[in-house]
């Protein structure tokens, strides 16, 4: 009878804790209904075959550590299938965006009775640490749908699916893996009983979004997206793009199919383990049961049993801290292991961006005389991401094996994206190991600056003047001069490396930094190897004689002049200031006051300091002009703008009739004739200085002429020459009044007497006394014929942005404006098609603007929500009428949009982008 009732109190505990078990087991997570429907069914299939691509970028952080860093981004291809009835998975990993580029060089991946193994190309399976986290978070490709809020359906009727898009809750998220790290430490036992694991701020304040496409007929995933941003470190902040493909799903189990399951699950080795484990649990509770109830009137039993619980009351607790405190050194231990990786991945990005700066000498061979070794440089992936558990366990599958000879093991070409049988795997002549520890160049890249000339060429270098040039194959622009080495060299495999020297001074193009010798440094060249006249002597007669053809009827038309004196000292005589003597009442130059170009100034231009303080140094300065002389020819306007209605023009016709001085006037440009008879014209056209950023130093002129022709021919040649304007002021007598000393006083003697007092002087404001004509050279030249501009100013409609999830006013809502931005950065790399342009202005008003888009697809739009945008439109005849989008229409925007808004509480910061055609 007392065994009976011990055996009764025993089947009721196991009861509990089997009850208890079953509960967990089939809890459901999740919010919306569907989206759940979806999931528990791919829950109850168990299996499926996957394919996933994981785009992680690291962002450097503008810190002075990362000085020289460019973000970059780690491309993941996995397949493989998973069985979660029997708990195991098995997949190949590629760190190079597809199995087709590698190979057989793949990383495979186990997990099987709760643990990892690993191996690379058929080598033994080796235990490692569970690296599915990232894109199966639990060993679960739909765990990240733990975190999914917001849920919202798309139907995409024609096309037999449904996409789910949801937000991710970095606090649920962090709950979920905080509760299956937990989970694991208790099965291990190391995690202390009185400890609790904290939520992860890593997982906490990661935000991000995802799609879960659906087959309507099956009601299973096709196809699942995650878009994930995690917060920023110490150095960078990582964002991920998770892109996982399902198919070939188990079937549906049956009755005789779930009995199987459960006969080959409860068979694995863990399951077994996990039995044993909980039936040696049982079977020492019923024996303790029996035991307790056979002696428990029993005084020794009793005083055995209190003297175990004296031990395990004094005991357990020293055991329990010794188990926390190894518990706190092992977290340590770990903590110490991941800073020193950071600081490991600091030092190899610094030695790579040493790598990268130009050579001090183009003559140094950058192969010198050592070769290639492993211990040139560490060894260590630049750039820290979520995926490097996984790349620093793989070194210790590393044996030494490298098949191809190439210094990197076989292992290390996964790393490096190579070819494990291939010396050298982007053909670029440069055997990978050279590449990886000796330049610094990436050895899957048979160009890694992109600049249109292979790594090995650059390396090799070509020979000129008796001498061995070496360009830097880490920089597309070896002299940093502004253009790229393949516009300053050419290359084919025929003829190998070409550096012309075009002003012949023994320096190559692609090592000079004024390549035509024309005195204007190449990065503010206008024309990098051209130069019309001689730099010492100058144009012929000092003019520049040009026609423009094909030009369109009616559409203005830009001709940019760049241009040096043969004398560079001259440049700095522009508008600088000089000071005539005063109280000159002699000659045809007369100058009586003592006041300067400041005090011919406003009060309000005065207080404001002036557009100059040279201004205040005197009254004449010397101003340099582009002077085009324009023949006449009967009929013709010189291709200058005509005003409407504009009289037929004949060489005494006057300007003022015919031109349209508002258009000209705009550019600075004065018209005049340049005698009375012949009407040729003179257009003057104000030069600019163009100065040299490093020293701020003049080293060319620059001016822009104005023209809008009415008719394709464009008449006469015309020239231009340069002069120096000498602009002062000066003064005039007044003249001198009837009632000034008696009337029989001669006037002569009256004038002199009157204009002797400084009083009687009147300004003439400031006039121009004379033309000096200069020495040049054309340095460049440019002409752009403008046909309008169509533009566009985007924007979040406020009312769409406060009612999403986590709106604060003073936040900065542009999330969809960046997908927009970047999905058109994306059109326009993809290229052109043969129709046109692909987006035009009125293209992406229809797709994303809130009044329009009512029947365009999700698709179509980009997954940007169809209410969220407004795009406005604009057209201008001329691009410079895009000036009002930012003086004018940007301020009409805000206040019709925002203003008040912000007022009551809205958006402080609004977000607007500007698109152009």
């Amino acid at each position: 009878m007392k065994i009976s009732r011990t055996f009764k109190i025993a089947i009721v505990l196991l009861g509990i804790v089997l009850l208890a078990g079953s509960q967990l087991l089939h809890a459901a997570p999740g919010e919306d209904r569907s989206l759940q429907a979806a999931w528990e069914a791919a829950v109850a299939r168990g299996g499926y075959e996957f394919t996933t691509t994981i785009q992680q970028t690291a962002h450097p952080l503008p810190k002075l550590v990362n000085v020289g860093l460019g973000s970059k981004t780690d491309n993941i291809y996995i397949e493989g299938k998973t069985d979660s009835h029997v708990e195991s998975m098995q997949m190949k990993l590629w760190s190079d965006g597809g199995s087709a580029a590698l190979g057989t060089g793949a990383l495979e991946i186990k997990v099987e009775d709760g643990k990892a193994y690993g191996r690379t190309d058929q080598e033994p399976w080796r235990e490692m640490d569970d690296v599915t986290g990232l894109f199966a978070p639990g060993q679960d490709a739909f765990g990240f749908l733990h975190a999914a809020t917001n849920v919202v359906a798309d139907q995409q009727a024609s096309s037999g699916y449904t996409i789910y898009h949801f937000d991710l809750d970095g606090v649920a998220f962090a709950s979920y893996m905080r509760d299956g790290a937990t989970a694991e430490l208790e099965r291990s036992g190391q995690l202390p009983q009185s400890y609790e694991l904290e939520l992860s701020p890593h997982f906490v304040n990661m935000a991000g979004s995802g799609e879960l496409w659906v087959d309507d007929a099956t009601g299973l995933p096709l196809r699942q997206i995650i878009d994930v941003q995690f917060p920023p470190d110490k150095y960078e902040q990582v964002d991920a793009r998770i892109t996982t493909d399902f198919a070939n799903w188990s079937r549906p189990a049956t009755a005789g199919g779930v009995l199987a399951g459960l006969i080959d699950g409860a068979f694995t080795p863990a399951a077994i383990a996990r039995v044993q484990g909980f039936l040696a649990a049982v079977l020492g509770g019923m024996i303790f049961l029996a035991v307790l109830m056979q002696y428990r009137k029993s005084r020794k039993f009793y005083g055995a049993l209190a003297l175990a619980l004296i031990a395990i009351m004094v005991i357990g607790p020293t055991l329990e801290a010794d188990r926390a405190q190894a518990f706190i050194a092992d977290q340590k231990t770990q903590q110490a292991t991941y800073d020193e990786r950071q600081q490991a991945r600091q030092r190899q990005a610094q030695w790579q961006a040493e790598q990268s700066a130009p050579p001090a000498d183009p003559h140094q061979n950058p192969l010198g005389d050592t070769p290639a070794s492993a211990n040139h440089a560490p060894n260590v992936d630049a750039t820290p991401t979520p995926l490097e558990l996984l790349f620093d366990q793989l070194p210790a599958y590393d044996d030494g094996t490298d098949s191809d000879g190439d210094r990197l093991t076989d292992v290390d070409e996964i790393l490096t994206h190579t070819d494990p049988a291939n010396s050298d795997s982007d053909d670029d002549g440069l055997s990978d190991g050279v590449e990886q520890f000796k330049l610094g160049t990436d050895p899957s890249v048979a160009d890694s600056d992109s600049d249109g000339i292979p790594d090995g060429p650059e390396v090799v270098g070509f020979a000129y003047g008796g001498q061995q040039w070496y360009l830097n194959p880490n920089d597309p622009d070896t002299n940093q001069d502004g253009a790229l080495d393949s516009a300053e060299c050419s290359y084919d495999e025929t003829s190998g490396l070409v550096c012309p020297d075009t002003d012949g001074d023994g320096t190559p193009d692609v090592f000079d930094d004024d390549n035509d010798g024309d005195g204007v440094p190449d990065q503010l060249d206008a024309a990098l190897d051209t130069v019309v006249g001689d730099p010492t002597t100058g144009l012929a007669n000092n003019r520049f004689q040009f026609e423009i053809n094909d030009l369109t009827v009616d559409k203005p038309v830009y001709v940019d002049f760049q241009l040096r004196p043969t004398d560079p000292d001259h440049l700095w005589y522009t508008l600088n200031v000089l000071d005539w003597p005063s109280n000159d009442r002699d000659g045809q130059i007369q100058r009586v006051p003592d006041t300067t170009f400041y005090d011919q100034l406003s009060p309000e231009q005065q207080q404001a300091g002036g557009s100059d303080p040279q201004l205040q140094d005197g009254d004449l300065r010397l101003v340099p002009m582009l002077e085009i002389e324009i023949p006449f020819q009967n009929g013709h306007y010189g291709n200058l703008p005509v005003l409407p209605g504009a009289p037929p023009i004949q060489a005494s016709t006057p300007i003022t009739a015919w031109l349209d001085t508002e258009a000209t006037q705009a550019f600075g440009i004065n018209v005049r004739k340049l005698d009375d008879t012949s009407g040729t014209l003179l257009a003057t056209v104000p030069l600019t200085l163009v100065e040299d950023g490093e020293g701020a130093s003049p080293v060319a002129f620059s001016g822009r002429m104005f023209y809008r022709p009415i008719t394709s021919d464009f008449g006469p040649t015309q020239q231009a020459r340069l002069v120096w304007m000498v602009e002062m002021l000066t003064n005039t007598c007044t003249p001198v009044p009837d009632s000034f000393q008696p009337p029989d006083v001669p006037e002569q003697q009256r004038r002199l007497v009157w204009c002797d007092d400084a009083a009687n002087w009147q300004e003439n404001g400031s006039t121009v006394v004379h033309v000096y004509e200069d020495s040049w050279v054309l340095t460049g030249m440019s002409v752009r014929e403008d046909h309008g501009v169509e533009a566009a100013v985007i924007y979040e409609d406020p009312a769409f942005t406060a009612a999403q999830s986590g709106y604060t006013p003073g936040g900065f809502h542009d999330d969809n404006l960046w997908a927009l931005s970047q999905g058109l950065d994306r059109s326009l790399m993809a290229g052109r098609g043969t129709t046109g342009i692909d987006l035009t202005i009125n293209e992406i008003a229809a797709r994303w603007d809130k009044t329009q888009n009512g029947a365009v697809s999700d698709t179509d739009r980009w997954g940007i929500p169809q209410d969220a945008l407004y795009v406005d439109t604009f057209s201008f005849d001329q691009q410079a009428g895009m000036m009002a989008i930012p003086m004018t229409t940007t301020k009409q925007i805000l206040n019709d949009h925002f203003t008040a808004q912000a007022d009551a509480g809205g958006i402080q910061d609004p977000t607007l982008m500007v698109v152009r055609e």
